[in-house]
């Protein structure tokens, strides 16, 4: 199911700045496997959950999505160069600053920032920064569509205010059950070298979460961002169509969509250069995709209750009950 308020028509491309669909929702709801599947479109570049790249690609120097270390990348290095040269570049002083406006905690500041002189300095410098960046990822790879998985709620309120920035948003979301369950899970953080865990969290707690997360960013349609609604049930039952609903959303035209399924369920997935996000993102070659429904036969039944009590409003007007 993807819905918006007029479903044939996307958003008009406006002129030099850079088109950025944004995967907004809360984690473990399919965004890795949504920006793939996007990825394998020529007209598209996937940059992943690009708000990190300063810690995870600049200063930690960890895997792109292609497989090679950020500075060994081909696609990061000539971003780099567009920028003026990564060694010019003044992490430290970009990471202080997006501390102090891209969090969560900072949204109030990002809907007024008239009303708060403290985010002014963040967002002409860490902010302008930010949009430079996804402008060149789009130039050096030469194509009209950034794809941008990083969910976050105060992200995608920054990206409004670029403007470099043509922003859509799609906003994924995915049975609340589901994502509780799969919060539960014990998972490698695969993509730093290390043996550290993900974090995991109780089923109550990421039920409010969902709940709330979801809630804002279907506002976004209310301070005039288009906003292109996307479950991951669908997506996984029916992702060629899903795929090509979002593509022709971010403006590329439905004639010249053409995504490399080998059949409607099957894909061959090609690296991306996705700078962070799930461990999933370096998974390549054919992949059948079928729904992931364990949480129905292992999240706890009294556990169930309790999350569908919680999330109740929005699992219904979604679908889900």
């Amino acid at each position: 199911m993807t819905s918006m308020d007029n479903k044939d028509a996307a958003p008009p491309a406006t002129g030099d700045r850079a088109t950025v669909l944004y995967i907004g929702g809360l984690g473990r709801s399919g965004s890795t496997l949504l920006n793939d599947l996007m990825a394998q479109h020529e007209s598209v570049v996937s940059v992943g959950e690009v708000n990190r790249l300063l810690n995870r690609g600049l200063e930690a120097n960890q895997t792109c999505g292609c497989g090679k270390p950020f500075s060994e990348c081909e696609l990061w290095i000539d971003v780099g160069e567009r920028l003026g040269g990564w060694d010019n570049v003044d992490s430290t002083k970009l990471l202080e600053q997006r501390q102090n406006i891209d969090r969560n905690r900072h949204s109030l500041k990002l809907l007024a920032p008239k009303l708060f002189p403290q985010a002014k300095e963040p967002l002409d410098g860490f902010g302008q920064w930010h949009g430079q960046m996804l402008v060149a990822a789009r130039d050096s790879a030469g194509v009209p569509l950034v794809i941008d998985s990083t969910k976050q709620i105060s992200t995608g309120l920054l990206l409004r205010h670029l403007d470099s920035i043509d922003l859509r948003m799609v906003h994924l979301v995915r049975d609340a059950r589901g994502v509780a369950y799969s919060w539960t899970k014990a998972r490698k953080k695969a993509d730093e070298g290390d043996d550290r865990m993900m974090n995991q969290y109780p089923p109550a707690q990421i039920a409010q979460r969902w709940l709330s997360w979801n809630g804002l960013f279907a506002s976004f349609r209310a301070i005039g961002i288009p906003v292109l609604r996307v479950r991951y049930e669908d997506m996984v039952s029916n992702p060629q169509k899903v795929v090509e609903d979002v593509l022709a959303f971010g403006g590329l035209p439905r004639s010249e969509i053409e995504v490399p399924f080998v059949d409607g369920r099957t894909i061959t997935l090609e690296p991306t250069h996705s700078i962070a996000g799930n461990p999933s993102r370096f998974k390549t070659g054919e992949m059948e995709l079928s729904p992931d429904e364990a949480w129905r036969d292992n999240l706890d039944p009294k556990a169930q209750k309790q999350v569908t009590a919680i999330a109740y409003p929005l699992l219904k007007k979604y679908g889900y009950l």
